[in-house]
């Protein structure tokens, strides 16, 4: 019974790894940026600095996911996610 019990736990565990959670910080002060991305690299956390146009691509798609979750966003919408 222990080992079952010590399997779940561990898939639990797993599970837990797989959720990611991300942190977005913007500045045009590419000092801030750089020792963002050194404390990062220092604490063993994955970072990666997007450009102006990655940020845009990443607004349209949040703005067409919720537009399927919801069915309906009006153009109005879309343009304020983008900005």
């Amino acid at each position: 019974m222990k080992t079952i019990e010590n399997r779940m736990e561990l898939l639990i565990l797993e599970r837990k790894k797989l959720i990611m959670n991300s942190i977005i910080i913007s500045t045009e002060d590419k000092e801030a940026i750089r020792l963002f991305v050194q404390l990062a690299k220092r604490m063993g956390i994955k970072s990666k600095v997007l450009s102006e146009e990655q940020m845009l691509d990443l607004g349209l798609l949040n703005a067409m996911n919720e537009g399927i979750k919801s069915g309906y966003v009006s153009k109005e919408e879309i343009a304020r996610k983008l900005i």
